[in-house]
């Protein structure tokens, strides 16, 4: 008992000890000192080559008890040159031995020697089933040493010491390895700046001559000189461009990225950032759309850094979408540690599959690493992304689906300062419009598919994945309309509808309940304004919120009460995003009457234009670029003053037949477009006009 005691003791100083071979192999010598009641105790272990000892602690105890270092630390003996130990650590056992004057074996339990005769007893330290080095036990004089009961207890010692001092000794190695790493990742860093500005230099020579040759500063070029200095001039910035992505990763690693922060327009940075990368789809089918919500405050934030990490998303998304289309959205977004700001780039891509999107940002990383990919690149762009975000503390992430896209999104907090934090409380309030749609399911996925439905149309949709959550959020930010799975927590969803429509503060806003359960009569009951069965369709989704929140209906009713002089007299409103085709429409009609012509490129922008300019006429293309063209009648004709307003359609292409009767009730005239001819527009727009 009183050993088991001892053993616990000893484990326990060995679990509190730190993790250093010295200290390990003083507490070790210490313990065995005290346990075997002898004056002497060394610890060596084996070097890197096992060929020789090499002792760390040897120490005396004296009469009072008191511990002394003695002069053998440091002292290597290759094993050829002593057996004994060698034998002991092949053996697995320890091994008494008298020292007169040679060492010999010494049996076990042998009756006291002769005063100045010394024994010894050397005891094995192994871990994992290899020897790692040995404790030397060392007596003189009368003291009886290596009974049996002894040496099992020194075996059962030096077993939990061998594991205690192994740990110690793989956690010093690893140490080792990481400060030598990181010496190496200081040279590589210092190599890389230094190449990277020896490179540069002759590089930006290389970009500017090119450049001024091509503007014709230094005289005329032909057109075979243009094409290869024009091809000299974009593989220079393309090698810069990866020079310096090489030097942003090294800085960051490195810890030396500097930030210059400022106070930051997000709204503007991303018009600009845009703006730069509407020239790379130009020659593709790709309609590029942005939802900024306008109560967003400014961050603080190295502009310079937030602009790469945004052009980097959407030139990704502008090189890998072939057509369709691609989304910005800038929102207000609850998260874990506090409001932020939520910036996403959705594009209409390939996607990406499950098991690839954990190594999008890793350095050098790419989803198809092969020869023959399709599109270039390091594979560090979205790897310095997440560090430059990381490091203004927000969070970066992706989500795809193969085959339907992907969304790439990153948070920046929001400042901290009295005056932003008292904003913050009233954000919520402010930030409830027309355009705020509360989407309530468990599934965080569904209230993706419908923001990416109905983000198209202008709508905002803000997610809530708890019904005590949504109520808050319903309260505070007062929605234009909430979408609600009654079957949210287990048909905790009724009780929130209830509530909703029970609420003061709530009981005005429209609820959608969207479902996968047929109970309509109970929904209509409890005060429902719209029901959908899951799976929901895109066009009734956005069909039933158009009907229930109409973009900007609160406003026009508030500043349109009367029966005003509505219609801005001989004013054209032409919605078409071709501009060839906008160009010829306008100077059509410009040069053969007094109309005047308005210009929107899209559905979105029509409605702003009708609502602040209301035209006499609108001429509608068939398609539109972001939002179906029945879907922007059916919205128009909510509008009571809005309705009157005559349309001419103008179709690129045959109308399909299940629509084809809808146009002809609601349109004053269709024309195919390759048809369309100045006398029969000029015609259509006086008789409407007028």
């Amino acid at each position: 008992l009183s050993e088991l005691s001892m053993l616990y003791t000893v484990s326990q100083s060995f679990a509190s000890a730190p993790l250093e071979s010295e200290e390990i192999a003083s507490i070790i010598a210490r313990q065995f000192l005290k346990m075997m009641r002898v004056p002497e105790c060394s610890v060596a272990l084996l070097d890197d080559d096992r060929k020789q000892l090499v002792t760390i602690v040897d120490l005396r105890v004296d009469e009072e008890g008191e511990h002394h270092d003695l002069t053998g630390v440091g002292a290597k003996i290759h094993l050829k040159d002593y057996p004994l130990a060698a034998q002991a650590m092949a053996e697995m056992k320890p091994l008494p031995i008298l020292v007169d004057p040679e060492p010999r074996l010494l049996p076990t339990g042998t009756a006291p020697l002769a005063l100045e005769e010394t024994r010894m007893v050397i005891v094995p330290l192994a871990a994992k089933g290899e020897p790692i080095g040995i404790v030397e036990l060392k007596s003189t004089g009368s003291e009886k040493l290596a009974t049996t009961a002894e040496l099992n207890l020194a075996m059962t010692l030096a077993n939990q010491a061998a594991v205690t001092l192994e740990n110690a000794r793989l956690y010093e190695g690893q140490r080792e390895s990481a400060e030598q790493l990181r010496e190496l990742d200081t040279l590589k860093s210092q190599f890389l700046a230094n190449m990277s500005h020896e490179l540069r230099t002759p590089l930006n020579s290389i970009i500017g001559f090119s450049r001024v040759i091509l503007k014709g500063i230094d005289g005329p070029v032909t057109k075979l000189q243009e094409q290869d200095l024009t091809a000299i001039y974009n593989a220079g910035q393309h090698l810069l461009g990866l020079i310096n992505n090489i030097l942003d990763l090294s800085k960051v690693e490195a810890g030396k990225m500097e930030f210059n922060i400022e106070e930051v327009d997000l709204a503007d940075l991303i018009e600009n950032v845009m703006f730069t990368t509407a020239g790379l789809i130009k020659n593709k089918p790709i309609q590029i759309h942005k939802n900024i919500d306008p109560t967003v405050p400014a961050i603080e934030a190295d502009p310079l850094r937030i602009r790469q990490v945004l052009l980097n998303l959407l030139s990704n998304a502008a090189k890998f979408t072939e057509e369709g289309s691609i989304s910005v959205t800038c929102r207000l977004e609850d998260t874990v540690d506090g409001p932020a700001v939520l910036v996403s780039v959705r594009d209409t891509g390939p996607g990406v599959a499950p098991e690839d999107l954990e190594k999008l940002f890793l350095p050098f990383s790419q989803v198809d690493a092969s020869p023959t990919r399709k599109t270039g690149g390091t594979g560090l762009g979205l790897s310095i992304s997440k560090h430059l975000i990381e490091m203004h503390g927000g969070k970066i992430g992706v989500e795809s689906v193969l085959g339907e896209g992907s969304r790439f999104y990153f948070t920046l907090p929001l400042p901290h300062d009295a005056e932003v934090e008292a904003a913050g409380e009233n954000l919520f309030k402010e930030a409830g419009s027309n355009r705020t749609i509360l989407a309530v399911d468990a599934d965080r996925k569904v209230a993706d598919r419908y923001e990416r439905y109905l983000e198209p149309l202008g709508y905002q949709v803000r997610p809530a994945t708890d019904p005590e959550l949504a109520l808050n959020m319903a309260r505070q930010i007062a929605p234009a309309a909430i979408m609600l799975d009654v079957m949210i927590e287990n048909g905790a969803g009724w009780a929130l509808l209830e509530k909703l429509k029970s609420d003061p503060r709530t009981e005005s806003i429209p609820v959608a309940v969207c479902t996968i359960v047929n109970e309509p009569e109970r929904a209509d009951d409890l005060g429902a304004d719209a029901y959908l069965v899951k799976p929901i369709m895109e066009p009734d989704l956005s069909h039933i919120i158009q009907g229930l929140a109409p973009l900007d209906r609160q406003t026009t009713h508030e500043h349109n009460t009367e029966e005003p002089e509505f219609y801005e007299a001989g004013q054209v409103l032409i919605i078409e995003s071709d501009t060839a085709d906008v160009r010829v429409l306008k100077l059509l009609i410009e040069e053969n009457s007094e109309y005047m012509v308005n210009v929107a490129e899209d559905g979105l922008g029509a409605f702003e234009t009708v609502l602040t300019s209301p035209p006499a006429v609108i001429l509608l293309t068939y398609p539109l670029i972001d939002m179906e063209a029945r879907i922007f009648l059916q919205t128009l004709r909510s509008y009571p003053e809005m309705g009157r307003i005559p349309i001419i359609l103008l179709a690129e292409r045959p109308l399909p037949e299940e629509e084809a009767e809808f146009f002809k009730q609601n349109c004053k005239a269709i024309f195919p477009k390759k048809e369309l001819s100045k006398n029969g527009l000029l015609f259509q727009l006086q008789e409407n006009i007028s």
